[in-house]
């Protein structure tokens, strides 16, 4: 039988993990409304938190966008929408990782964000422009050390996720993006620039490696 003081901690600890993927779906979010406002995206249409399936102290999450009606969600993005698809895929361990003071996101990578990581290689694969992951690794690692440099995500991370959490039961929560969105509008705008800086690095191996096909 478990003493209060473990069922304490272990309370703790649950509520802990909701709340790195809180803002590891924030990064997410944040490089939707990004994609949307200054891009080609379409937004986030809800975000999702809830039980790892093998592990109940763990939790996942889930950031859905408005699918055009051309568009299945989880698909390869068109060629158009590639610079956006890579970054909205690696915001959220950029978002994990500075929320957890860490120098790299490449544990999140490995853990967390294995399905982000997997989109991610999965659409520079379908442009074949995979041969050139690491370059492009080390791009978004340094942009990562910018971020962190500056400070750049500090506002970002005064969200309190309880604000923003309804708990449906079983330990799942839905976030409710509208106010979300209502509250951080001033703070995305301002980190559209920064943002802008890893769209156009992006941008550059597409130009320079891939050939549409004759």
């Amino acid at each position: 039988m478990f003493s209060g003081k473990i069922l304490i901690a272990y309370f703790r600890s649950m509520k802990e993990d909701v709340k790195r993927v809180f803002f590891h779906e924030l990064g997410h979010f944040v490089a939707h409304e990004i994609n949307k406002r200054y891009y080609h995206g379409t937004g986030t249409k809800s975000i999702e938190i809830f039980p790892f399936p093998y592990n109940n102290e763990l939790f996942e999450g889930d950031a859905k966008i408005n699918c055009s009606e051309d568009e299945r969600e989880k698909n390869v993005p068109r060629i158009e929408l590639l610079a956006e698809y890579l970054a909205s895929s690696t915001y959220g361990c950029i978002f994990q990782s500075y929320y957890k003071n860490e120098e790299t996101f490449d544990d999140c990578f490995k853990d967390n964000g294995r399905k982000d990581s997997e989109q991610w290689l999965k659409a520079m694969r379908n442009y074949r422009i995979d041969d050139y992951k690491s370059e492009i690794t080390r791009v978004e690692s340094g942009y990562f050390k910018m971020l962190r440099k500056k400070g750049a995500l500090d506002n970002f991370m005064t969200l309190e996720p309880e604000n923003y959490l309804t708990d449906r039961g079983f330990e799942n929560y839905s976030v409710d993006v509208d106010k979300l969105r209502k509250d951080t509008e001033n703070i995305v705008t301002a980190h559209q620039k920064d943002y802008d800086e890893l769209i156009q690095k992006y941008q550059a191996y597409i130009d320079t490696y891939y050939q549409a096909p004759q």
